[in-house]
């Protein structure tokens, strides 16, 4: 009997320090990641090489972000849409596509408009609707999905950039330090806020139907 006892408190401990050191790897690796993206995009390499290291950053941010809110018990269960929304985090730029006068490297990322995808106020609307569609369902997580998807996307953009606020002014590009922050710690705090917020609001329509 205390022989399994000491095996299930061994699981877990181990688990414990899983979750406690997994969203810590995962941020370095965000960190690392984006840092050798913004070395290849700033110094003269070419724009295939600069585009994939792009979208190799971007793949990696939104899969953190959600990786690092799904790691507390309640929400593990989603851990694994991390690869779906990394995937997700990169289709933002298939904007490009549909505003580019043709598919050449250089005229996909030189575009005389904002790309529809990449407007903070467009995809914060579309993102509250989502929520607000989906809040009382059982893919109410997809609202959180969707701003771990494409928040990352736009705060990396934005240190180039700045945020793009149509039709009001867009930002000053951000520091590279302060976009850092809003990847590692602010995107997955918030998205970890949005699922509690979605899970109580369908514990809230159980109840009320029971």
């Amino acid at each position: 009997m205390s022989f399994q006892a000491t095996g299930v408190s061994g699981t877990i401990m181990s688990w414990s320090a899983y979750q406690f050191f997994m969203p810590i790897v995962g941020c370095i690796c965000c960190v690392c990641v984006n840092l050798l993206a913004d070395h290849v995009l700033f110094n003269g390499y070419s724009i295939v090489v600069r585009v994939l290291c792009d979208e190799l950053a971007h793949w990696t941010s939104s899969a953190y972000v959600w990786a690092a809110a799904c790691s507390t018990s309640p929400h593990r269960k989603y851990a694994l849409l991390a690869f779906l929304c990394g995937a997700f985090g990169c289709c933002i730029d298939a904007d490009h596509f549909l505003l580019a006068d043709e598919l050449a490297p250089k005229a996909l990322t030189n575009l005389k408009r904002h790309p529809f995808f990449h407007i903070t106020t467009f995809t914060a609307s579309a993102n509250v609707l989502l929520y607000l569609l989906l809040r009382r369902t059982p893919y109410g997580y997809m609202t959180a999905l969707a701003f771990s998807s494409w928040f990352p996307h736009q705060v990396r953009d934005a240190n180039r950039h700045g945020f793009m606020l149509y039709p009001f002014r867009d930002t000053s590009p951000i520091s590279q330090p302060f976009y850092l922050f809003l990847l590692t710690l602010a995107a997955p705090i918030a998205t970890f806020l949005l699922l509690q917020v979605v899970t109580e609001s369908q514990i809230s329509t159980t109840l009320q139907i029971v």
